[in-house]
């Protein structure tokens, strides 16, 4: 990124640096008196030095350019000039992932440092293999969560369960599955501390150190969680209503803890506030949202709004000395080229145009709003003359759509409070653009005329007892046909044709039936198909491979509940 800031000159140097030969002597500077410029020192031959051959420098004889050494197979050294003009990012990092063939970049948000260097530390990271977020497609913002895992299956809520393999997994921050501490004889290791029940628990995978605590209360039945990392900072997760996302019809079912706050040993604090969804400015008679509101209008959705720190008096909240404020629509008003803005809201916040649900928690959590900037504030009075003053700002710029919004554009910006109008003199820096390769999918819906295609399809492909598969692991799925007892199948040719039905070899059981799945359980991609319910658990080889074995132990989920399937 270009920096145009010219409000001071590059720093001038004098020349290249000369090295010393040898140890020096430091002499006294008396007053009026400067070695080299005095008339008592002119024209005198400076003495040899006993200690110059033993510490010669290897740059030569320490002469400016024009002077070097001609001997010497070393260049003099040069020190560049810095300044405000020289050029500068704004501290965005991209990485490939050469394993998944995915891409990530990362963009530090503006915020300023607390009391020995005690803040939060934001920055929006990208992931093209990320879904939809408040922030745009693949975007997030780095603030950890506690949550439980959803990779294997939905959410039980069995947290009182005595057998901790029936409970759920949580995952910290996204990163690493969390199990149970035991004690001694091997029993999950529980304390009561000030009216709670506490366990432990610590990442499959130890890397941070850090002791995490899951605090249950004895007369309630809430949760929230407690960290203490290595270096002293306690943080908290979820210890009030409003950090929590839950179910709207069962407080007690808690998805996901979101970091309510933090402190050193120093008496630093930092508080996150949360927003929920209010429904303001949607429309609950639009046929979407009609049903979804039919049972409650509570929503189960969090947004981060807030974030307070730089206390007055260590260990005490209060007397806030930073504030970072996350702009959803409701901050701010231009005047020309000045702007009218306060950490309070103005107006209702917007709904963005790719509303969009998610269901892994078990129920709908929602999201209607776009963070559109991230603001920081100054509560310094009596320094800045005011009590809330804007300092500086990340802007996003949103490409939306009512299928799809994107980050095109990531702007930071500072602000001078003009006292004459009360508004606010803006300087930007260049934008940091995106640009997203487009979807090389044809939408177009495109009929089969071809004859071949078509014979023994009367009903087409109803995903049941006619399935689309890869069975032999072309990479082109053909389709899979039981009819009588017997299974066919009919090899893709590619561009939406399919061959001749040829019948398959005997298989040990019927493709619809309860339990029974297609899936590669080898990785050898080819298909087997697997039984998970009795009297014959197992897997059978494709047509082309030979017999089958017996799982040891044969898995029993539920596949009829809907939440398994298997990978065609």
């Amino acid at each position: 990124m270009n920096s145009d800031d010219r409000s001071k000159p590059p720093r001038q140097t004098s020349g290249p640096s000369i090295p010393i030969e040898g140890p020096q002597t430091p002499q006294p500077f008396n007053r009026g008196t400067f070695p080299g410029r005095d008339a008592s020192d002119a024209g005198r031959k400076p003495e040899p030095n006993p200690h110059a051959q033993a510490f010669r420098s290897p740059y030569g004889q320490g002469q400016s350019g024009d002077q070097a050494d001609p001997r010497s197979s070393f260049s003099p050294m040069i020190s560049l000039p810095t300044g405000g003009g020289a050029l500068r990012s704004i501290g965005e990092k991209f990485s490939p992932n050469p394993f998944t063939g995915t891409g990530s970049t990362s963009v530090p948000i503006t915020t300023s440092p607390g009391r020995g260097g005690f803040g939060p530390t934001l920055a929006l990271s990208y992931g093209s293999g990320q879904g939809n977020g408040p922030w745009g497609l693949g975007w997030m913002l780095g603030v950890p969560a506690i949550s439980r895992k959803t990779d294997k299956g939905l959410p039980e809520y069995r947290d009182g369960h005595p057998d901790p393999k029936q409970q759920d997994t949580f995952v910290l921050a996204g990163v690493e599955d969390l199990v149970p501490v035991l004690d001694g004889q091997g029993k999950v290791w529980s304390q009561v501390r000030d009216g709670h029940v506490v366990h432990r628990f610590r990442p499959r995978v130890e890397g941070g150190f850090s002791r995490i605590e899951r605090w249950r209360s004895q007369a309630t039945g809430e949760v929230f969680w407690k960290t203490l990392s290595p270096g002293n900072i306690t943080s908290y997760f979820g210890k009030t209503a409003g950090a929590r996302i839950a179910d709207p019809l069962d407080a007690r079912r808690v998805f996901s803890w979101l970091l309510e706050e933090s402190h050193d040993d120093r008496g630093n604090i930092i508080v996150y506030e949360y927003k929920q969804e209010d429904l303001a400015g949607v429309d609950t008679n639009a046929p979407e949202e009609r049903p979804r509101l039919a049972k409650t209008t509570v929503q189960a959705q969090r947004y981060l709004k807030r974030i307070k720190y730089g206390n007055s008096t260590p260990f005490e909240k209060g007397g806030w000395l930073f504030e970072v404020v996350l702009d959803y629509g409701e901050h701010g008003t231009w005047h020309d080229d000045q702007l009218e803005i306060s950490p309070a809201e103005d107006r209702a916040w917007l709904v963005r145009q790719d509303t969009f649900s998610n269901f892994r928690a078990g129920f709908e959590v929602r999201v209607r709003r776009l963070c559109r900037r991230v603001l920081m504030f100054h509560h310094f009075s009596a320094e800045l003359g005011q009590t809330d003053y804007l300092v500086a700002s990340t802007d996003l710029v949103h490409d939306e759509d009512p299928a799809l919004t994107r980050v095109v554009g990531v702007t930071q910006r500072g602000y001078r409070l003009d006292t004459q109008s009360g508004y606010y003199e803006v300087a930007a820096l260049p934008t940091l653009e995106f640009e997203y390769s487009d979807s090389a999918l044809d939408p177009t819906l495109h009929e089969i005329t071809d004859a071949e295609t078509l014979n023994n399809l009367p009903g087409g492909i109803d995903g049941r007892m006619n399935r689309l598969v890869d069975l032999d692991g072309e990479g082109v799925p053909g389709v899979v046909v039981e009819q009588a007892g017997t299974w066919y199948y009919k090899r893709g040719l590619g561009d939406g044709r399919f061959g001749p039905m040829v019948a398959l070899p005997t298989r040990p059981t019927t493709l619809g039936a309860p339990g029974v799945q297609l899936m590669d359980v080898d990785g050898d991609g080819r298909k087997e198909l697997v039984s998970f319910v009795a009297p014959t658990p197992g897997s059978s080889r494709g047509p082309r491979a030979r017999g089958g074995r017996t799982f040891a132990g044969s898995p029993r989920s539920r596949t009829s509940t809907g939440r398994i399937r298997g990978c065609s």
